[in-house]
Parts: C-alpha cells; structure tokens; sequence
C-alpha cells in the first residue's frame, strides 16, 4: 500500500526516548539507500485508526532523511501481542545484548498486562508464590494478591512471552531486566548503571550488577521495616503509660477530693478521732500517689530512653548502609593485592622458571630487573600514597602553592 511517511507513526510500546534510535545505524541505512536505492522491509499496522510501524524504525528515519516521501509498504494485522513481540525481535537483532532495548521491551509487556490489552498469563499459583509480581509494579509479591490474579506475571511468563526462554527457565536477562526496574520503582538505582565509559554494559554484567544490589536493597529494607516496626511498638507503650499515668492522676484527685470533704465532715462535727484518721489516710494517698506519680515518670524515661537509642542505631545503620558500596570496592581491592603476593599466585611460578634458566642472557636478566625494580617503584611511589590520609592535605596545599606562585608571578609582571 502507497502511504506518506509522515503519516506513519512508531511501534505504540517503542520508547524511544529510553532506548533512542542508533545514530550510526540510520547513517549506514542512508549510505545503502543512496548507493542502491533499496529500503524496503518495513511493516506497518492498523492501530487505534492510524498506521503504525511494527518495525523498521530505523530504516523509516533514514529513508526520511533521503528525502522519500512516500512508497509502498507491507501493511499486516497486527494485535497487541504480536506488535510487542515484532519490537523485540527488531530490538535484538539491531541492539543486540543492550540492557536498554531489553527493558523496553519487559515494561511493555508488563504495561499491556496492567491495561488488559495482553494475557492474562497461564500461571499455577500454587508454585510460583515466591517469584509473582503484579503489574505494573516490578516489585515481587510476597502474597497472593486475590482478585489480581489477571495482573500477576514471573520471570519465566514474561521470557515465554518474549520467545526468550532458556529451557523451561527465563532467560538470565529477563531477571536483569526486572531486577532493574524493580530497584528504580524503589528508587535504589537510575539509567546510569546501564553504561560504562559512554557505552552500554551487556546484559550479563547488568544482571551481576542488579543481584547484588537487589540482595542488598531487601536486606536494608528488612531491616528498616523491622526497625520501623519496633519503634512503633515503643510509641505505642508510651501512649499507653502516658493515658496510664493520666489515668492514675485523676483518680487520685478523685479520691483526694472525697478525703479532703470526709475531713472537712469530720471536723465539722467534731470529731476528732475520725478527723485524724481521715488525716492520715489522706497523708498515706497522697504518698502512694507521689510514688505512682514517680513511677510513671520513671517508665517514660525509659521508654524516651529506648527510643532514643534506637533511633540512633538506625542512624548509625544507614552510615554503614551507604558506605557498603566503597567497602565492597575495598574488599575486592584487598583480594586483587594478596593475590599478587600469594604464595599460589601463577606469576612466582613463571618468574622462578625464567630466573633459573640457565641459557638466559645477562642482558635479558638485567633488562627484566630494571622492569621489576619500575613495577616495585611504582607500587611504592604512587599507589601507597593514594592511601595515604596526608594526601588530600598534601594535594591541597600543592593547590594553594601553586596559586600564590602564579598570583606572584602576575604581580612582579605588573
């Protein structure tokens, strides 16, 4: 069918501003259409009244900036369903292992569960209570949420759908994927993680990457919700013992009330005897009432007390929750240097059967030396000193010197 390109709209789940077109790959496309011509294989559909393209998205924009106009196309009917699974498809032919494109496709199969216009998924919920999620949310479900069960989608569901099976497993980039999205609905991690250096990681290293964050983030989470949990706990008992030691105060006027009008009766009467009685008797409540009233205050101390404290511990928490990323790096830095030095690293072996060879020349040996004595230097003139804690004061004052040497200069110039 002859259609105008401008009249031709994008994939409805391609999200090109999180997984834009690959500049270098419409330049390669305008190159091939200006030598030959050909620009076909781009497939559209009838969507909400419009025509859209299943894919070919990149081939479109560089017939566009050739100047085309219009041409034929191969129009198809397309549902929901096999227009997102034609988008992956495209994705991982053109974007290969790109973490970027293989997300784009998992939000779009989880937004169309979550607006009914895919599934439900065929799920046996009887095995699969730990690894549900609901969409649209990323998160994993701890419970069987009833009356979303046409919502409810794993790993393996989203991987089958996709035709991204590994056996009768998903595939280990759905999970990066997911876990993913499931840190950013958290708030635990943005687009950043996805490149290194300017490039995109693999999937591979995407889904390392996610684990152990994931597995970090739900041990923080624990916590904080069992910290949470426990300082509620503590404000519940003291609205308890503060309602307690109101309770307990009026009370006591109550009855100290009927006392004083007993005395007042009494010696009204005259009534000696009974006047020092009641006397006493308001004596003794008045005492028992201080002693309440101290106990009480002494309860709500403690409790203040234990909230405080533990207000503080989970503060103390989250300064060893936010440094546990540099400690990491410590850790696998500290590994990298005892391995040098082990006794079962690889390199003595191949050092002591270069040293004992007899038939290398002296030339060779000292050449070798002099590259050891570099190495040893070097380890001991710069990477020590990075670990120094005088460097940052020896770095700044550097800083400072070389400021007032070029203030001087530009004065003794004027």
């Amino acid at each position: 069918m002859n259609l105008k390109l401008k009249d031709i709209g994008n994939n409805p789940f391609r999200d090109l501003k999180a997984n834009p077109l690959i500049e270098e790959k419409i330049q390669e496309l305008m190159a091939s259409i200006k030598l030959t011509g050909y620009w076909q294989n781009v497939v559209v559909t009838k969507y909400s009244g419009k025509y859209v393209l299943a894919y070919g998205h990149h081939r479109l924009e560089a017939a566009k900036r050739c100047g085309i106009t219009e041409a034929d196309f191969i129009v198809m009917d397309l549902d929901d369903t096999k227009l997102i699974q034609v988008m992956d498809n495209e994705n991982r032919e053109t974007y290969g292992s790109s973490p970027a494109s293989l997300i784009e496709s998992v939000k779009a199969v989880v937004n169309a569960l979550a607006e009914g216009v895919i599934g439900p998924f065929p799920i046996d919920f009887k095995t699969n209570t730990q690894h549900l999620r609901y969409a649209p949310s990323y998160v994993p479900a701890k419970d069987i949420l009833a009356g979303n069960c046409e919502h409810a989608y794993t790993a393996t569901a989203l991987a089958r759908f996709l035709g991204r099976t590994s056996g009768a497993r998903a595939c280990p980039h759905i999970e990066a994927a997911l876990n993913f999205l499931h840190l950013k609905e958290l708030g635990a991690v943005n687009n950043s993680v996805l490149e290194k250096e300017g490039r995109p990681i693999s999937a591979s290293k995407l889904y390392e990457i996610t684990s152990d964050l994931k597995q970090r983030t739900e041990k923080i989470q624990e916590r904080r919700g069992k910290t949470q949990a426990e300082l509620a706990e503590l404000r519940e008992k003291q609205l308890v013992a503060q309602k307690k030691a109101k309770e307990d105060e009026q009370k006591a006027e109550v009855e100290r009330k009927a006392l004083v009008k007993k005395l007042a009766d009494a010696q009204c009467a005259e009534n000696e005897r009974k006047a020092d009685a009641l006397k006493a008797e308001l004596k003794a409540k008045d005492e028992r009432a201080k002693e309440k009233e101290a106990l009480n205050k002494l309860r709500m101390a403690e409790l203040d007390a234990q909230l405080k404290a533990k207000k503080q511990w989970e503060k103390e928490q989250r300064v060893q929750d936010d440094y546990a990323p540099i400690r990491r790096d410590v850790e696998t830095m500290m590994t990298k240097l005892e391995t040098i030095v082990s006794e079962k690293n690889p390199f003595r072996e191949q050092v002591k059967a270069l040293a004992y060879n007899k038939k290398l020349l002296v030339t060779d040996r000292l050449r070798l030396r002099k590259a050891v004595m570099a190495v040893s230097n070097w380890y001991a003139d710069w990477v020590v000193p990075q670990f120094s804690p005088e460097l940052k004061a020896m770095q700044k004052q550097a800083v400072v010197k070389l400021k007032e040497k070029q203030l001087r200069t530009e004065r003794s110039g004027a």
